[in-house]
């Protein structure tokens, strides 16, 4: 099935309004009142709102929503979805591929991983990867002179609210199959513009927020929960 791909987010109409796919909700959820929701042909449970919907909501994602499927849903399917031609399929069976980063699992359901390094850095650090942000965010530990760019961005979460700050253009390593593996330059926040985000992110024990987005703009990227693979067709 196809989805809109909206200010970064991704939006599926499942034939009641968009629903915005988001790995870093623990839980799914309708502002609509439905109590179910069928995906990959399962019917399953909505629960209790934990994100109100506000306007700079919609604002930031670019369109009205319906509610949101979290990793309640995400994690007992897999799914594989394709930004180049906005495609999106609710299994992990049909683009599995070489090319792979390994995660965990924690108690929330986050995917963690430390096979992401940016810049020269051989240190990783640990990374959230969450279908839901726009923006990624790494640390400043990771910048180098010269990666500040005059480019700002805002930014909104229901949790941290506003956030901007300048742009900065860094190098991208997946540690994809035992190997260091550059992709492109990247632009990313700083999580230390965050206060907010960066006092979360501390007490999670994580550096670094990811979108899958960076991980493959004009290919399959293939989120298997069987094995806590994510698969990148290159």
């Amino acid at each position: 099935m196809n989805f809109l791909y909206s200010k970064g987010h991704i939006l599926v109409n499942f034939g009641n309004g968009y629903y915005v796919l988001d790995t870093g909700s623990p839980t799914s959820f309708s502002y609509i009142g439905e109590k179910t929701i069928v995906v990959n042909g399962k019917q399953y449970q909505f629960g209790t709102i934990i994100t109100p919907k506000t306007k700079e909501m919609i604002d930031l994602i670019g369109e009205d929503i319906s509610g949101f499927i979290g990793m309640n849903i995400l994690k007992d399917n897999g799914f594989s979805v394709n930004y180049h031609t906005s495609e999106i399929e609710f299994t992990a069976a049909n683009h599995i591929f070489n090319c792979y980063i390994a995660f965990e699992l924690d108690a929330r359901g986050f995917m963690k991983t430390n096979q992401v390094m940016f810049n020269d850095s051989t240190i990783s650090g640990t990374t959230i990867i969450d279908t839901g942000a726009s923006i990624s965010y790494i640390s400043k530990k990771y910048i180098k002179p010269g990666d500040k760019t005059s480019e700002t961005y805002n930014d909104y979460h229901p949790q941290y609210k506003q956030m901007h700050g300048n742009y900065y253009n860094v190098d991208k390593f997946f540690a994809v199959l035992g190997h260091g593996r550059t992709f492109d330059r990247i632009k990313v926040g700083l999580v230390d513009d965050c206060p907010l985000l960066k006092q979360t992110l501390q007490m999670a024990g994580v550096d670094n927020v990811v979108s899958p987005k960076e991980f493959g703009s004009n290919s399959w990227v293939t989120f298997d929960f069987k094995d806590n693979l994510i698969y990148i067709d290159k």
